[in-house]
């Protein structure tokens, strides 16, 4: 999958999606030359959320500078807790930034929480291969991905870092500051993409599983 020149979104339930599930990828696309934008269309309801929402912009905002992504926050942000009932809005919502971009990355289906869920079906619903034939990769998130019953995530793509690609992510990181927690802290993450690389026969490496890819 060539990564040089292209254009690449990633589409992400809250601010450290971006980087707890594809820091590492935008910037080594960012390195090769892609045009890399992180797209944000929900917002959080929670109380906590809703008190530090303009502090967690500044942290978005500056976390995206260190992998090379532009931020994109939507004209219009839908609430995370009811975003299940609006799939199909959030669908019209992304749609420009689908249509613009060579490849899309976004959450796994089946992740635990029910945002990331929501999300990953507005993807769906936007590139269906009949009308809007896109690469599409989904991502996990440490703490959410694998709480489940079951962890079903199973990787068809490991995309293979460099020490840069790895610190740009720790890095990313550390700007959320009220986010970072055990399992989700900078060193858990590179953890986790030793781990990646491990499995992949490098030193670092995120996981990703292709829903869509198309050879012409």
């Amino acid at each position: 999958m060539e990564l040089k020149n292209k254009k690449i979104v990633a589409i992400i339930a809250h601010p450290d999606d971006e980087t707890i599930g594809c820091g590492g990828f935008l910037s080594k696309a960012f390195a090769l030359g892609a045009e890399c934008k992180v797209v944000l269309p929900l917002k959080r309801a929670n109380q906590r959320g809703i008190v530090s929402w303009d502090k967690e912009l500044e942290h978005f905002n500056s976390a995206c500078k260190h992998i090379g992504a532009t931020p994109v926050i939507t004209e219009e942000l839908v609430y995370d807790n009811i975003a299940q009932l609006n799939i199909q809005k959030i669908a019209a919502i992304i749609m420009e930034y689908v249509n613009w971009a060579d490849i899309i990355l976004c959450h796994w289906k089946d992740d635990t929480h029910h945002a990331h869920q929501a999300l990953s079906c507005a993807v769906e619903i936007s590139t269906r291969p009949f009308r809007n034939p896109k690469t599409v990769l989904c991502f996990e998130i440490i703490t959410s991905t694998d709480q489940g019953f079951e962890n079903n995530f199973s990787p068809n793509c490991f995309v293979t870092l460099d020490e840069t690609d790895m610190l740009n992510k720790k890095n990313a990181m550390e700007e959320y500051h009220s986010e970072i927690v055990t399992g989700r802290t900078p060193d858990d993450l590179e953890l986790q993409m030793r781990l990646r690389g491990s499995q992949s026969g490098t030193k670092y490496a995120e996981a990703f599983r292709i829903t869509r890819h198309f050879i012409n």
